[in-house]
């Protein structure tokens, strides 16, 4: 496949690019040679390879639950912005 001026012409439209005919030109040049170089992947033969979801094997560790006590209501009634049951937090909308 190559990009004609057609084809750069949608493009760029599309992605509201605004090009003189001499960036057009060098644009022109430049995506035949990333299309030439996509091709090229085409080239390599894949048909021994599995497909994969990862490029590495990994297995899940899994750990035990462990309760522990943390911070609660009570915990907080100390800090300076516990007030009547709810604690104040700087504002951050205007």
């Amino acid at each position: 496949m190559t990009f004609d001026k057609k084809d750069l012409e949608k493009v760029s439209k599309l992605a509201r690019l605004y090009l003189d005919e001499n960036e057009k030109e060098k644009l022109l040049i430049e995506l035949d040679n990333i299309v030439a170089f996509v091709a090229q992947l085409n080239e390599v033969d894949v048909s021994l390879i599995e497909p994969m979801a990862y490029p590495h094997e990994s297995v899940l560790t899994l750990r035990e639950d462990q309760a522990f006590e943390h911070v609660g209501r009570k915990g907080l009634m100390g800090s300076k912005g516990y007030d009547e049951g709810l604690v104040k937090v700087p504002k951050i909308i205007e």
